[in-house]
């Protein structure tokens, strides 16, 4: 009797079985084959489920559908389960017909042979009649293959031939012969595969003709919740926490041997915490089948290729070939991932590869243990790499695995700064905190770098260590200087940020543009230069904005936004945007605020209005904006936002802001007493400190426009001649002339307005301008000078139109009235806008009006067109683009819809046309 071993599953345990030579069926005995080979019966039987198997009902419901169909195929890396799923979907499920099973070996590359085992296979599973003529088939014949064709085509019943390990087979003839009954069997033959490597097959066709069903590694792996049955039989649950079973799985990646052995040495372990912790491919039995079932299965071509190529988490082409000086990385890499040797394409391009966590230790164990100085050598090539292709932090961890300290602080020092200035704080301080204390206090870029990061983390050491930098820097080689100047300005930027103190930050700002300049110029920029001149210029262009240095604040936020973008820097151009938005708004360009606005809140990607502290800026704009178009309901909702978004503790120049705005709306609303409380609330918040040029100018117009409101004409004088802004700019004439109007000196205020509205006094204040405009107005009419008043005031509604500027005209009181009624008739024509203005200033808080019955007409299809634009906010000018019309064109048909609704404003169309079911609401 021969006695053979069982050999080629995924079984972890061996069996022996007797060997069966075939013969005459005699007592009821089938014969396996018509041949004289003795066959051995454990490659024709499914072996032995062991105790404790898992019921995976998922993966059977996979074989279910798949046995449906011609083939099925199992292919994954050794000891994933596939002959132990297969074995086990056997007795639990309820295949189509009988099931012949073959454990196939290398000796089943003689074509002989294979067949011999298949059709003993076929005649044993009980598929087969007495009187088929696969019984009597010989598999040496001629004919073999259509022979069996036929005799399975015979067949009333489907059968399921099962091939386990089909990996062992590589012999040609053999393969063209599984691939004929692949493409020639009849439907009674149901094929299943089990591999670790995928074989020469036409697989593809087979997938696109919808005729093979694939289980692959990743359905293989075992979930949490399978881990945890798995562990049942050792009674492990009870002592592994959900967490535990959650790093079980990860480390092992739901691998079913590396389950199974770590649960046998888990056995011996007194604590299972650490040891599912500390879990890695060197463990004993880990280390013991992976070096047998894989990595000694590999010629020496590829164990060679393995173990230089492991030091690295992951793999390209062409890193592999500068770890392993050949050229066929990318090919090699392929080829073992077809093979299933533990190595998983990465992305849908599959030019990135990985090793399985615990193979990857496993062939880094064997390296160290093999070849120590190659270890270190190949590190050395993989952190040269790394950083020739712009992965620094992938080149500083290779550093530090060799613990070469000099290459890593050069590294950190080249290429932290940049990280921090992309937001990654916790990454930089990681990089620190493995570097050795006086590492970082010799090196004064990594004195700096820990100076930054504490700035972000509001940590009083900061300043040390800035100082500390300083006093390395005769350390530093010359052509490293002007690199460590823009480093340091941009921490002086942000530490005067972090106090508020608006005038280090100028001063840091231009010094920061100054060393990038500088660092164009020559020295290496080390990946730095593009980011910090970003954060400069936002960093500069914020501080200009509050100063009041508005010129130049756009053109360094605008650079900055650019800037940043081009670095990939979104909250720095997001900071940007939002800072455009509101010196637009603040200049009375309201069309552009609200653009940039909408820039900013769909870079923050914030759906509907943001909440967050970056696009604070943006919404107090589109606050300003709204206020000044007379629409105080919503102005009010969006500063509310704005102050929420800025947080608990928002920047002073903000806070400030946010109290002239809401004093402005009180005022707006005939609120005098809430007027005087914002705007001493702001005053409160300007004490101690110098003013911001911007908000104390802002703050004293407003006060003062409040004070003459209340009729203190005296208190106004006194905060306007307390402005100690040198030459007077367009705001302050404004509000000069607006005092002395009402001091009754129309003359003195013609004069003030003069040089703005001749434009001898540049200004890209729209608002100023156009308020310039209608007092001049209001003077000339005053002074009995009808053209000079009509052509001023012609002049104020043409560029307030198109913005749709309203709030300065009711500001303008009773002289602003009578103006628009007197000379409603003068101007150019009796505009909608001007029609709108002249009610408005007539009922500047209008009531709901009441519903009407019906239309006095109906409007044409063109008029409805101009309706659905209405409660927009495009202008005229921008509703006749939308409609390729002119703006005259335009006016007129809303001249018409607001005959139609029997209103006089745009707001009141609105509102009539959505009680009249002609606007959704």
């Amino acid at each position: 009797m021969t006695v053979a071993v069982q050999r080629g599953s995924d079984a972890t345990s061996n069996s022996t079985q007797e060997t069966t030579r075939p013969g005459p069926i005699r007592g009821g005995r089938r014969r396996l084959a018509a041949t004289d080979m003795p066959l051995l019966a454990s490659k024709l039987a499914a072996p032995q489920m062991p105790d404790g198997m898992v019921t995976r009902r998922r993966l059977f419901a996979l074989l279910d559908t798949g046995v449906e169909r011609p083939v099925t195929l199992l292919a994954a890396p050794a000891g994933s389960g596939k002959t132990m799923l297969l074995t086990s979907w056997m007795s639990a499920a309820a295949p189509p017909g009988p099931i012949a099973w073959l454990s196939l070996d290398p000796a089943d590359n003689d074509p002989v042979q294979f067949w011999t085992y298949v059709l003993a296979a076929l005649c044993q599973s009980g598929a087969v009649p007495a009187d088929n003529r696969l019984q009597t088939l010989r598999p040496h014949a001629d004919d073999l293959l259509p022979l069996l064709v036929h005799g399975l085509d015979e067949l009333v019943s489907p059968v399921v031939l099962v091939l386990d390990d089909v990996h062992e087979l590589t012999d040609a003839r053999v393969l063209q012969g599984i691939e004929f009954l692949i493409r020639r069997a009849p439907p009674q033959l149901r094929l299943m595969l089990a591999t670790r490597a995928d074989p020469p097959l036409p697989l593809h066709r087979l997938l696109v003709g919808g005729q093979l069903t694939q289980v692959r590694a990743a359905d293989l792996a075992f979930t949490v919740a399978e881990v945890a049955e798995l562990l049942a039989e050792y009674e492990y649950r009870p002592r592994l926490s959900d967490d535990d079973l959650a790093r079980l799985q990860a480390r092992t990646e739901g691998w079913a041997a590396g389950l199974r052995l770590a649960a046998v040495s888990m056995q011996s372990q007194p604590d299972l915490h650490r040891y599912i912790v500390e879990l890695a491919g060197d463990d004993r039995s880990l280390a013991g089948y992976l070096v047998a079932e894989v990595l000694d299965q590999q010629p020496a071509e590829l164990r060679s290729f393995l173990l230089r190529t492991c030091v690295v988490d992951e793999l390209s082409g062409e890193l592999a070939n500068a770890l392993t000086g050949r050229g066929d990385g990318e090919r090699t890499l392929a080829r073992l991932e077809q093979a299933n040797v533990f190595v998983v394409a990465l992305g849908p391009r599959r030019e990135w590869y990985r090793y399985h966590p615990l193979f990857a230790q496993l062939l880094q164990y064997e390296l160290r243990r093999q070849a120590p100085q190659e270890s270190t050598e190949l590190r050395r090539r993989a952190a040269r790499w790394y950083a020739e292709h712009e992965f620094p932090l992938k080149a500083f961890r290779q550093s530090v695995a060799m613990q070469d300290w000099g290459s890593t602080a050069d590294l950190i020092a080249e290429h932290g700064f940049g990280r921090f200035l992309r937001g990654q704080e916790a990454v930089v301080r990681d990089l620190l905190d493995r570097l050795p204390t006086d590492a970082v206090r010799r090196q004064p870029e990594l004195a700096l770098l820990a100076a930054a990061e504490r700035i972000a983390s509001n940590d009083d050491g900061a300043a040390a260590f800035v100082l500390l930098a300083q006093e390395q820097v005769p350390r530093l080689a010359d052509d490293r200087r002007p690199r460590f100047a823009l480093m340091l300005a941009i921490c002086r930027l942000l530490r005067a940020n972090r106090a508020g103190d608006l005038e280090e930050i100028l001063a840091a700002g231009r010094a920061a543009l100054t060393a990038h300049a500088q660092l164009e110029g020559g020295a290496s920029a080390g990946g730095v230069a593009g980011e910090a001149r970003a954060v400069a210029l936002s960093g500069l262009g914020t501080a200009e904005l509050w100063t009041g240095e508005l010129d130049a604040a756009e053109v360094h936020l605008q650079a900055g936004g650019a800037a940043a973008q081009w670095a990939g820097l979104d909250d720095v151009q997001l900071n940007c945007l939002s800072q455009l938005a509101l010196l637009h708004a603040v200049q009375g360009r309201l069309n552009h605020a609200v653009q940039l606005g909408q820039a900013a809140l769909e870079l923050a990607g914030v759906p509907g209005w943001a909440s967050s502290a970056p696009v604070t800026s943006a919404l107090l704009a589109f606050a300003w904006v709204h206020y000044r178009r007379d629409d105080l309901t919503t102005a009010g909702s969006f500063l509310g936002r704005a102050a929420e978004a800025a947080g608990a503790a928002p920047e002073r120049p903000l806070k400030i802001a946010f109290r002239i705005v809401e004093g402005r709306l009180r005022l707006a609303q005939a609120d005098l007493v809430g007027a005087f409380a914002e705007f001493g609330a702001a005053r409160q918040e300007l004490a101690g400190c110098r003013p911001p040029g911007l908000l104390s100018r802002w703050l004293a117009t407003s006060e003062a426009e409040l004070h003459l409101a209340a009729g203190d004409a005296g208190s106004a004088r006194g905060l306007l001649e307390a402005l100690d802004t040198g030459e007077p700019a367009a705001p302050e004439a404004v509000a000069f002339a607006r005092l002395q109007l009402a001091e009754g000196d129309p003359a003195g205020a013609s004069g003030s307005l003069s040089p703005l509205v001749d434009g001898t006094m540049p200004t890209t204040d729209l608002g100023a301008r156009i308020e310039a405009l209608l007092l001049h107005a209001v003077a000339s009419h005053a002074l009995d000078a009808p053209d000079q008043a009509a052509a001023s005031l012609g002049f104020a509604i043409d560029l307030a139109e198109p913005e749709e500027h309203r709030r300065v005209f009711l500001d303008a009181g009773a002289p602003g009235r009578a103006l628009l009624a007197n000379y409603h008739e003068r101007v150019d024509a009796s505009w909608p806008f001007l029609d709108e203005l002249a009610q408005a200033s007539l009922d500047p808080a209008p009531a709901a009006m009441s519903p009407m019955p019906a239309l006095i007409e109906l409007l044409s299809q063109r008029e409805q067109a101009v309706l659905r634009y209405l409660p927009s906010m495009l202008t005229f000018v921008e509703i006749g683009s939308e409609l390729y019309i002119s703006v005259n064109t335009t006016k007129s048909h809303v001249r018409s819809i607001y005959r139609k609704l029997g209103v006089v404003d745009r707001r009141d169309a609105v509102r009539r046309a959505r009680q009249l079911h002609l606007l959704r609401s």
